[in-house]
C-alpha cells in the first residue's frame, strides 16, 4: 500500500516561516534542519578544564613515592595536570593543582575502579598528530593533546614472587591502563616515563626550553616499550607455567672486542628491569686502563663465582671469611689464596702457578695499596710480573701508578661490595645459554656443601687444616670446567686440572703439574667435581697421601674406589653425584 505524504503544517500561533513535519509526539523536527527523524537531546558543550595551548601531563602510578615532587615542578612551569582519583588527592592535598580523570572523560571509574583512564579522550589526547587535520578534530570534540605521561604499573612482578600469591591476585595486580596509556603515548611520541627518577634525569632540566633532545625523547620512548614488553612477557611466563619466556637486557656498556676479532663488536647488557645487587657486573667501575673486552668481562664474571661460593663455604663450615685472593685464566683458578692477612693470601695466590699466574684476571677482597702492588708486580719472580685486570674492592693512588701499563693494558676494576662477601652472596639468578634457534636456561648454582653432613669412609678424621683447605678445594671444583680435579695446601691451591676428556686425565695432569711447579702434593686436600668411574684416579690420589679427598658417588665401580682409599688409608668424604656433583660450562 502506498504510504500517504505528510503534509506541512505551520504550528498554530507560530511566527515566521518555520514549518513543523509529522513525527511522534514530543519529538517534532524543524524541516529543513537535516535527515527526517527523532531530535536527540542537546547536550551541554563540556567545558575544558584547562587553558587553550596549556602542556598537560597525565600521572598514574599506584606508587605515589615522589609523585608531588613532578607535579609541583610542572604546575610551576605552568603544567596541567590529570591524575587518577588517588593521586589527586594527595596532589591537592599538597597544594598542586590537578584534575580528576573521571573529570576529565565526563564519567566516573566503574566496574570496581577498574576501568578508569581507558576512555576515547585519554587515547586522542595521546594519539593526536600536530597536523592540521588533528589539532582540528580534537579541538571540535574539546579533547586536549597529553604532552606528558608518567605511569606507575601495577606491581605485577612483586605479586608474581611474593609468597602466597595466587592466579587470583596476580590479575587483580596486573595492570591494563597503564599499559594503553604507555604505549599511546610512546606511539604518539609524548614524554613517556615510567618512574619518577627519570623525570628528574632527563626531563626537567630541559623542560624550561621545551621538549627534551631528540636522543632523550628515542631513549625514553624504546623504555616505555621495554617496560611493557617485560611486564607483559611475566604474565605470560606465569600463567602459561614457564612455556613461555623471555629474556629482557639493557646495554650498559660495549666491549673493547668481542671473544675473537671477527666476533666484534660486542656488548654488555643487564637484566632488565634491573635488580639491587651490588655484585651485578654492571655496578664493576673501571677506573684505569682500556675497556674491559668481552674475555675480561667473562674472566671478571667467573671470579666473583669462584669468590662468592669460596666465602661461603668458610662461612658455611667454619664461621669465618678470610681474605681471599684468586688468579684466573680463560674462567679456571690458576692461583687461590686464603689467610686472615691479606698479603698472604697474595703470596700463597701467586705461587700456586707462577707461570700461569702471568697475564692472568685478578680478583682480591681487600683493597690493594702500595704493598700489595709490590707483590703482585715482584714477587716470585725475576721479572716484573704483567697483569691484565685486576679487580678489587679499592685501589690507593700510589697502587694505580705502580699498577699502570704502558698502552692501558693493566684494567683497574673496582666495587665495594667485594670487601663483605658471605653466603648471602651467592648468585641466586637463573642462567641462560644461547644455543642455535633458542636458549636453554637452569638455575644457578647455589649448593654450600656442609662438611658436617659428608658421609665419611671408616677412620676418617680431618684437621681444622684439612678442613680449611677442602673448602677452597669444592669452591674451585664448583666454578671450573668439568671435568676437574683440584688440590689445596696450607690455604694455597697447587694444581687445577680442568676440562679433561677423563677423570684420570685430570689426576695425571695435576700430578703432573705439581712435579713441573715443584709442589709436594703430600698433605693437600683434593676434590673431584664428579665420581671416579674406575679405580685408576683413586689409586694415584692415594698414593700422593692426601689429607683428605672429597669426591661424588654414582659408579657401578664405587666400592672399587672405596677401596682405593682405604688401601692408601685416605680419609674420605662423599655424596651422591645427584645432591652435589659440580659439572658446570659445557
Amino acid at each position: 500500500m502506498p504510504v500517504k505524504k505528510a503534509t506541512p503544517q505551520r504550528r498554530k500561533g507560530s511566527k515566521g516561516t518555520h514549518v513543523s513535519i509529522a513525527t511522534p509526539k514530543g519529538n517534532e523536527r524543524k524541516a529543513g534542519s537535516g535527515s527526517e527523524g527523532p531530535v536527540p537531546a542537546r547536550k551541554p558543550r563540556r567545558k575544558s578544564p584547562f587553558a587553550r595551548h596549556q602542556p598537560i601531563a597525565l600521572i598514574m602510578s599506584k606508587d605515589k613515592t615522589g609523585i608531588t615532587g613532578v607535579a609541583g615542578i610542572l604546575n610551576v612551569l605552568g603544567w596541567g595536570i590529570i591524575g587518577t582519583t588517588g593521586t589527586v588527592k594527595l596532589l591537592r592535598e599538597n597544594s598542586i593543582q590537578a584534575v580528576d580523570i573521571a573529570e576529565f572523560i565526563g564519567g566516573g571509574a566503574i566496574l570496581g575502579g577498574r576501568v578508569k583512564s581507558i576512555s576515547r579522550q585519554i587515547a586522542a589526547g595521546l594519539l593526536s598528530k600536530s597536523t592540521a587535520e588533528d589539532i582540528a578534530e580534537i579541538a571540535r570534540l574539546r579533547i586536549p593533546r597529553i604532552d606528558l605521561v608518567l605511569v606507575g604499573l601495577y606491581p605485577l612482578v612483586d605479586e608474581i614472587k611474593r609468597e602466597g600469591s595466587t592466579v587470583e591476585s596476580v590479575i587483580e595486580e596486573t595492570d591494563v591502563g597503564g599499559i594503553l596509556a604507555l604505549h599511546a603515548a610512546a606511539k604518539g611520541q609524548r614524554i613517556v616515563l615510567t618512574n619518577v627518577r627519570d623525570f628528574h634525569k632527563y626531563v626537567a632540566p630541559s623542560l624550561k626550553d621545551g621538549r627534551p633532545p631528540e636522543e632523550v625523547m628515542q631513549h625514553l620512548m624504546s623504555k616505555s616499550w621495554a617496560v611493557c614488553g617485560h611486564y607483559l612477557a611475566s604474565a605470560a611466563q606465569y600463567h602459561s607455567a614457564g612455556h613461555y619466556a623471555a629474556l629482557f637486557g639493557e646495554r650498559v656498556g660495549r666491549p673493547l672486542k668481542g671473544e675473537n676479532g671477527p666476533q666484534s663488536p660486542a656488548a654488555l647488557y643487564r637484566t632488565f628491569p634491573g635488580v639491587e645487587d651490588p655484585l651485578a657486573i654492571s655496578n664493576f667501575r673501571l677506573i684505569e686502563g682500556a675497556d674491559l673486552s668481552y674475555n675480561n668481562i667473562c674472566d671478571l664474571d667467573r671470579a666473583l663465582q669462584t669468590a662468592t661460593h669460596m666465602a661461603a663455604g668458610f662461612e658455611v663450615n667454619l664461621n669465618i671469611v678470610p681474605e681471599i685472593a684468586l688468579g684466573l685464566k680463560h674462567g679456571n683458578s690458576c692461583g687461590a689464596g686464603a689467610h686472615g692477612d691479606r698479603y698472604v693470601a697474595l703470596h700463597k695466590m701467586l705461587m700456586g702457578d707462577r707461570q700461569a699466574v702471568f697475564g692472568a684476571t685478578i680478583m682480591a677482597t681487600f683493597e690493594i695499596d702500595e704493598a700489595a702492588a709490590n707483590i703482585l708486580l715482584w714477587h716470585g719472580t725475576a721479572k716484573k710480573r704483567i697483569l691484565d685486570v685486576i679487580i678489587a674492592p679499592a685501589f690507593s693512588d700510589a697502587a694505580i701508578a705502580l699498577l699502570k701499563r704502558k698502552g692501558d693494558k693493566c684494567r683497574l676494576v673496582v666495587n665495594p661490595a667485594l670487601r663483605s662477601l658471605s653466603a648471602a652472596s651467592i648468585d641466586t639468578a637463573p642462567r641462560f645459554r644461547m644455543v642455535r634457534g633458542g636458549f636453554l636456561t637452569e638455575p644457578n648454582y647455589t649448593k654450600i656443601l656442609r662438611i658436617d653432613e659428608m658421609r665419611r669412609d671408616a677412620g676418617t678424621k680431618l684437621t681444622p687444616e684439612a678442613v680449611w683447605d677442602l673448602v677452597m678445594a669444592i669452591a674451585i671444583c664448583q666454578t671450573g670446567n668439568s671435568n676437574q680435579v683440584c688440590a689445596v695446601k696450607n690455604g694455597m691451591l697447587l694444581v687445577n686440572a680442568t676440562n679433561q676428556k677423563a677423570r684420570v686425565q685430570c689426576v695425571r695432569l695435576a700430578i703432573s703439574l705439581a712435579e713441573w711447579i715443584g709442589h709436594k702434593l703430600e698433605g693437600a686436600a683434593w676434590c673431584s667435581d664428579s665420581f671416579f668411574p674406575f679405580d685408576d684416579g683413586p689409586k694415584l690420589i692415594a698414593a700422593q697421601k692426601p689429607s683428605v679427598v672429597f669426591t661424588t658417588t654414582g659408579s657401578v665401580n664405587d666400592e672399587d674406589m672405596f677401596a682405593a682409599f682405604r688401601a692408601g688409608n685416605v680419609p674420605l668424604l662423599h655424596l651422591p653425584d645427584s645432591e652435589a656433583r659440580m659439572f658446570g660450562l659445557h
